[in-house]
């Protein structure tokens, strides 16, 4: 995963590359569990390429 700054700096991008595919979400600073909380939606969905190993590391690179 990486993170880096859009526009104006009122937006931050986490980027997931799985396999050959890149994933960006787009969040608020101070939203991050919002975002996790979207992710686990994802992961338990199992028609989703998300899975809970791309939600652990969410978490832990957002230290919650």
């Amino acid at each position: 995963m990486n993170e880096g700054s859009a526009t104006g700096g009122r937006t931050t991008d986490m980027v997931l590359v799985k396999g050959d595919q890149k994933y960006i979400f787009r969040y608020t600073p101070g939203s991050e569990a919002t975002l996790i909380s979207q992710l686990m939606d994802l992961a338990e969905d199992e028609t989703s390429p998300i899975g809970w190993v791309e939600v652990l590391l969410a978490i832990r690179r957002f230290g919650l």
